[in-house]
């Protein structure tokens, strides 16, 4: 377990996961499939998955800006406040809800808010102990939390990926007060779907989480596997429906394909599935170990490739181009404005944009917006054109107008704009 976080988190080198949850998994591998939801219209706010979208991001990537946003680079901690104040420790999961940014502070087992406008940064959620524990009040502080890393936005709530304690939290986004949505209460890892008693799911480290406004989906990166979660008709203080929307339990591969004809397994295969964002009608999943990128259709759970080719082996792979010309090194973090996807090739330290990825490979283009390929050389600088560096970065949202991105290793939020 320890291992997998590493991996799939980028490689946290100075997070000390030992502490995790988990306990064994045995005897917890039997999943039940079911038929994927109906997609949904973006929202008449433009706010789906903790992201603003229906507005293309409008930079011109010859005439971009890098800034820091939150945090110092190299300084570690804790500290809410202002831009030159706030402290974070390997920040990873990031949403917004346009007004503020939801970011989940890994190392320091926190959820940390950012008003975009302000730019004050507030514990919300956390008392910076590694562990599980549930608000008992209107208070988020009181909870715990193991290495969380994804984060996403739905009405009132944040939902998230607590990667150490394999379960997924729900956090009220005023008052911070936590609670178990869904997942086992000691953290036992596994791969079990259930229509009814959430106490009977499990999740091996999820770390990527979305949502279209009426399910959640979970990149269950242990288990190789896309989850679904029904929260519209969700209990206030239960988890709705869990079923496996694509790939198998337990089983890494590479293979594209869907549903079978019973509804009782999926072809699709994923080797450690990271992160993934929605546009309403399809999922896009960033396949980490693959160095891929996959598309699935909400409607019918039926996966493509649809950028990369699965083994390419270090950052000397990585290129532009259409569909399976396309290499990419880590891709981790993932966003949508609504038609464009921007993603964080982690170990690359870039920042790449995929165009046209609703349509068949040979026409999806990506392009490395941040920095020009260079050999993945990290670094903090600020600035437009090759001048600007990151350092592992990987989570990535949009508010409609800017990107904004968790620069890991640097312990920073950054943010990309036009000038």
């Amino acid at each position: 377990m320890i291992k997998q976080i590493f991996i799939v988190c980028a490689l946290f080198l100075t997070i000390c996961i030992s502490a995790c949850g988990g306990g064994s998994d045995a005897a917890k591998t039997t999943a039940i499939y079911d038929a994927p939801a109906s997609s949904v219209p973006v929202p008449a706010d433009g706010q789906m998955g903790g992201a603003v979208q229906g507005s293309a991001f409008a930079a011109k990537f010859s005439n971009y800006s890098v800034s820091t946003f939150a945090g110092k680079a190299g300084a570690t901690g804790s500290t809410p406040g202002g831009l030159s104040t706030a402290r974070f420790n390997q920040p990873v999961g990031i949403a917004t809800d346009g007004t503020y940014l939801y970011v989940a502070d890994t190392a320091n087992n926190r959820i940390r808010k950012i008003n975009i406008t302000t730019q004050e940064v507030v514990n919300l959620a956390g008392s910076g102990l590694a562990g599980y524990a549930d608000s008992t009040g209107d208070t988020g502080e009181t909870a715990t939390f193991n290495a969380p890393s994804a984060i996403t936005v739905s009405g009132d709530y944040l939902y998230v990926a607590d990667t150490g304690n394999n379960m997924i939290r729900r956090v009220h986004k005023v008052t911070g007060k936590t609670n178990r949505y869904a997942g086992s209460s000691s953290g036992e890892a596994g791969a079990v779907d259930s229509r009814t008693a959430p106490g009977d799911v499990r999740f091996y480290e999820p770390t990527g989480i979305t949502t279209d406004g009426v399910d959640l989906y979970v990149a269950d990166s242990g288990n190789h596997t896309i989850r679904r979660i029904v929260i519209a008709s969700a209990p206030a203080s239960t988890a709705g429906a869990v079923t496996t929307l694509a790939g198998y339990p337990r089983t890494p591969g590479n293979a594209d394909g869907g549903l079978a004809a019973d509804r009782s397994s999926s072809t699709a295969r994923f080797n450690q599935p990271a992160r993934l964002t929605t546009d309403g009608t399809f999922l896009y999943v960033t396949d980490y170990l693959n160095r891929t990128i996959r598309r699935i259709a909400i409607t019918t759970g039926a996966v493509v490739t649809i950028a990369g080719v699965s083994g390419s082996l270090s950052f000397e792979n990585v290129a532009d181009g259409s569909g399976d010309k396309a290499r990419f090194y880590h891709p981790n973090g993932i966003t949508t404005d609504g038609t464009y996807l921007y993603l964080t090739d982690s170990f690359n330290n870039s920042i790449r944009m995929i165009a046209n990825p609703t349509g068949p490979s040979s026409s999806v283009q990506v392009t490395t917006i941040i920095p020009a390929i260079t050999g993945g050389i990290g670094g903090s600088n600020d600035g437009s054109g090759a001048r600007a560096q990151f350092y592992t970065p990987i989570g990535i949202t949009t508010d409609g107008s800017a990107l904004f991105v968790t620069d890991s290793h640097n312990h920073t939020i950054r943010k990309i704009e036009s000038r």
